[in-house]
């Protein structure tokens, strides 16, 4: 959950991540949840499944429903290129 929405507050139109803003919503949010562990690297993991799930639910909708959700499509694949590119950006505390 924790990735999820700090994808979600520090994501930019263009598909960037503001890294050091994720990190610091993680870092917080794992204050008040003794039980979390900061694992850097399993958090890169969950964000780039999230960002494929986003995708897949775009294109089901778009291929069965036939509601427009295309225009997810260029800011996940921009999403996910930043994510592989920064990884270790990402994984470094």
């Amino acid at each position: 959950r924790t990735a999820r929405y700090g994808r979600i507050k520090t994501e930019n139109k263009d598909g960037t991540i503001e890294l050091d803003k994720f990190k610091r919503f993680v870092t917080s949010y794992a204050k008040h949840n003794p039980i979390l562990d900061i694992d850097w690297k399993m958090y890169h993991m969950l964000t780039l499944y999230l960002v494929l799930r986003r995708l897949i639910y775009a294109a089901e909708y778009t291929l069965f429903d036939k509601s427009d959700l295309e225009f997810l499509y260029d800011k996940d694949i921009k999403t996910l290129k930043f994510l592989v590119d920064n990884e270790e950006k990402f994984i470094t505390p």
